[in-house]
């Protein structure tokens, strides 16, 4: 059985969650590239605050992010490209 690393605690509150879809893109890749560890779904939301169902876009956002070479899935986790 494989250990998975711990994901980086959250550094500061969470941000807000924008409602512009380009800077929705670019802090879900902050949040990658400043975690030392993979994210998971839940990792990635808990550094974020929003209401309504915002969280439901954050798996296709991260596929865009595979999609363009600029994050790595393995299984379902994250990780900076």
């Amino acid at each position: 059985m494989a250990v998975r690393p711990t994901p980086a605690p959250i550094a500061s509150k969470p941000l807000p969650w924008s409602k512009d879809v380009v800077a929705q893109v670019r802090a879900v890749a902050a949040a990658l590239c400043a975690s030392l560890a993979p994210l998971g779904l839940d990792d990635l939301a808990a550094r974020f605050t929003a209401r309504g169902p915002w969280k439901k876009r954050l798996p296709r956002l991260l596929d865009m992010l595979v999609a363009l070479g600029h994050a790595h899935k393995q299984d379902d986790r994250c990780t900076n490209g």
